[in-house]
């Protein structure tokens, strides 16, 4: 054990850290990219409007993206033109050679550049090899947590927008850190938020502005918030930004007018925020409880990691007598609960703290929820968790029960040991495959889980280094085998693609009308090159009347009530997006002889 630990701290030492990033990015970000289905419902409507884009061949398609003939004017268009390039230089640019891969490299690469500027965030927030070392610990949680891994593999908005925060967020750390005093990292802070804009509307300007807002309330009247203040040029950025994203705007309000332009920007903003849209609904202290899930192993102490930075920040000179009242009250009550010490104002941790606690409140009392919301605040929770993990075999344990450290650390341990253990082998049955299989790797992870639980045991380093470092192995060797071997080899869960298989099997020439009743899926409509019309059961008879030799996807119950229908093929499966088991047939219009 202490010979990999040598080895590893040599290499981080050494500043080769990236290289071994890239390699753990590799290792769990690609099993499955290539292999895994097409998945609904967003993933499926992001690379179906980027391959209209794609096949537009003109300005306007590039300006509006569609998905067949509806607008999708819910997300600015940054995220489609990557996928669109991306997929058309990987095709040829013949939409029938695409596939869903070719839109999921931006998020790839977007993962991957994240992983790698949280490493260098850290670098500059604390020096020397504290720094390179908690760089490194910080980019293998986050690649390792989950919804990190899951998203690299989706062609969606959410894993770009995360890595423009990211890049904006390092250039405020240089900005914050006092290491440049030009205009290069300042308009490089700026072009990183327009881009985020463009990716997904507000969110980066709003993290970036709650973060400098946090940092110059808490330094009012300290030398290093003015410098902040003057280093960021205000006014620069605005015109970046709004040079950035003005353009497309008045392109988008040019096709569809600057009344259906400010309809959409207000309903998703302003109306997601007062109530939940779609059924996405969380009581406050949602995303604090599913981190402990999505950020596993970083969880395993990331609230001592959050209470450690905050404690440490609390003190400063120059508050004011009130501030300095709530200061001391809550230093009591922290040492009172043996949590930490304050031991003045340390200028990393305070800059990750402004990064992750005013964004952080905001997801929470903001209406609508969905677990992905909170990841551009992660890569600061990684590098607070890892400088705490590091900090353990010096010093850090002072005042710090060591027995509620323990606890937790093997707690969590042992939950996500049984979550590897258990997890592919369960999958693997509900999703259809047969039970020997599952057995088979619910057994092979068993084996995982307890070659790492002997690895802990007859170590000899410090506890904490040790439970999160065999944790990344334990989450990679997870997400390897679920996402990796058994989501991909699955048949039950993805419904649309075999459906879709079975109608293009029946339509060699790739001429006969398409059409799906009580089946909406936006997977389908990727599948089938967006050929697929979708109508309710009222409509079926006009559309067969219309479409004399087309091919209809509808439920059994339906065909068998309809005499006038031929059943070419049968398709059954779970419909994950809405949980139920669908039996699905093909079926033609037949005329009586």
């Amino acid at each position: 054990m202490a010979g990999w630990a040598s080895s590893l701290e040599r290499i981080c030492v050494s500043g080769r850290g990236g290289v071994l990033l890239v390699l753990l990015c590799v290792l769990v970000f690609m099993p499955g990219f290539f292999s895994l289905p097409v998945v609904d419902r967003d993933e499926a409507r992001f690379a179906q409007a980027s391959r209209q884009m794609m096949e537009s061949y003109s300005l306007r398609g590039w300006v509006v993206p569609r998905v067949q003939d509806r607008e999708r004017l819910n997300k600015p268009a940054l995220i489609y033109w990557l996928q669109a390039t991306s997929a058309g230089v990987l095709s040829g640019w013949d939409a029938r050679r695409d596939a869903i891969w070719m839109y999921r490299v931006p998020s790839l690469l977007a993962a991957v550049g994240t992983v790698l500027a949280t490493w260098r965030i850290a670098c500059v927030l604390f020096p020397g090899v504290v720094g390179r070392r908690t760089g490194m610990l910080a980019g293998a949680l986050l690649a390792c947590a989950p919804v990190f891994a899951w998203e690299a593999r989706q062609a969606r908005s959410d894993q770009v927008l995360v890595f423009m925060t990211a890049m904006a967020m390092w250039a405020m750390a240089r900005l914050w850190m006092g290491r440049e005093r030009g205009v290069f990292w300042s308009c490089m802070l700026w072009v990183f938020v327009g881009l985020g804009v463009l990716t997904k509307g507000p969110i980066t300007p709003m993290i970036v502005l709650l973060c400098v807002g946090a940092l110059a309330w808490w330094g009012r009247g300290r030398p290093d918030s003015m410098r902040l203040l003057r280093r960021l040029h205000l006014g620069m950025g605005l015109l970046i930004v709004c040079g950035l994203v003005l353009p497309w705007i008045i392109l988008v309000a040019r096709e569809v007018g600057p009344q259906r332009l400010m309809r959409v920007v207000g309903d998703e903003i302003f109306l997601r925020g007062v109530q939940a849209k779609e059924g996405h609904w969380g009581p406050p202290g949602y995303h604090a409880g599913l981190s402990f899930v999505l950020f596993w192993p970083g969880a395993m102490l990331m609230g001592a990691a959050v209470w450690r930075a905050f404690a440490r920040t609390l003190r400063r000179e120059g508050a004011s007598y009130g501030q300095q009242r709530f200061i001391e009250r809550l230093v009591t009550w922290i040492r009172a609960v043996a949590l930490l010490r304050a031991r003045g104002c340390h200028r990393g941790e305070l800059l990750c703290l402004a990064w992750l606690a005013p964004a952080w409140l905001v997801f929470e009392i903001y209406g609508t929820k969905l677990p992905h919301y909170t990841m551009p605040l992660y890569p600061a929770l990684a590098i607070l968790t890892a400088r705490c993990v590091l900090a353990a075999g010096g010093g850090f344990v002072e005042g710090l029960s060591r027995g509620l450290a323990c606890i937790e650390v093997h707690a969590w341990a042992l939950i996500g040991l049984g979550i590897l253990a258990g997890a592919p082998g369960l999958v693997w049955v509900l999703a259809g495959g047969d039970a020997i299989s599952g057995v088979a790797s619910l057994l092979a992870n068993v084996v995982v889980g307890g070659l790492i639980v002997l690895a802990w045991r007859n170590g000899r380093r410090e506890l904490w280094i040790e439970a999160q470092v065999l944790g990344i192995a334990a989450a990679a060797a997870g997400i390897v085998a679920l996402v990796g071997l058994v989501l991909p080899r699955a048949e039950a869960p993805w419904v649309s693609v075999r459906a879709a298989h079975a109608m293009l099997s029946h339509d060699a020439q790739g001429e006969r009308p398409l059409a799906s009743v009580g089946f909406h899926e936006d997977s389908l409509i990727f599948a089938t090159h967006g050929r697929i019309a979708r109508i309710d059961d009222d409509q079926l008879d006009d559309w067969l009347e219309a479409h004399a030799d087309g091919l209809v996807l509808l439920p059994q119950r339906l065909a068998s009530a309809r005499p006038g229908l031929r059943v070419l093929d049968e398709v059954e499966g779970f419909n994950y997006s809405n949980g139920r088991a669908v039996r699905l047939v093909v079926a033609e219009h037949t005329t009586p002889d």
